[in-house]
């Protein structure tokens, strides 16, 4: 019996192997991580006490610590610019899948821009689950997330205000749905 169910679980791991399962990079970082905020997005923390009393806090997010950019009015040009940037490694390249956890307010705050080393952003989000902290996906085929092994600049960009940023995560893995908060790998 013994040496039969080892044999089969040799052959589950062979069929695991060549379908790609246990290969597969990821790469996650929370975004209070970020190395360079541009204001008006801000990094905020759910557990000081100011912003509790305030009651602008969210709960959830990974550590307390999310960005954040805040509702304005009447947005200028120069809060248009509002960014945030994180630096990368990946070890291995291929394509991968970003997904983004975010907290949006309603149907007018639902969306970023991201941008892979400098290239044109794509619109991440547009969806409509609204006041909970939940992941959202890379559209398909952007052919930024063709990834060279190596080091990377993932930049976070307005697109709407009133928008939260909690994590971000990068698989080759085209089957993993993130769920909840993930452990981070940077």
């Amino acid at each position: 019996m013994t040496s039969r169910f080892a044999s089969c679980a040799l052959s589950l791991l062979a069929v695991l192997a060549a379908a790609g399962h246990g290969r597969a990079e990821t790469v996650c970082f929370d975004a209070g991580s970020a190395e360079h905020i541009e204001a008006p997005m801000r990094k905020t923390d759910a557990s000081d006490p100011e912003t509790v009393k305030s009651g602008a806090a969210i709960a959830g997010a990974a550590g307390d610590v999310y960005l954040e950019i805040p509702a304005i009015k009447e947005p200028t040009d120069k809060d248009k610019q509002a960014h945030a940037r994180f630096r990368f490694t990946v070890k291995e390249g291929g394509e991968y899948f970003l997904w983004l956890r975010v907290w949006w307010n309603d149907e007018c705050s639902n969306s970023f821009r991201a941008s892979l080393n400098d290239q044109a952003p794509f619109i991440m989000g547009r969806n409509r689950t609204f006041r909970q902290w939940h992941w959202v996906k890379s559209p398909p085929r952007v052919r930024q997330l063709r990834l060279k092994k190596g080091e990377h600049i993932l930049t976070i960009r307005y697109r709407e205000d009133n928008v939260k940023l909690d994590q971000i995560l990068l698989t080759t893995d085209r089957r993993f749905v993130p769920v909840d908060i993930e452990p981070t790998t940077e």
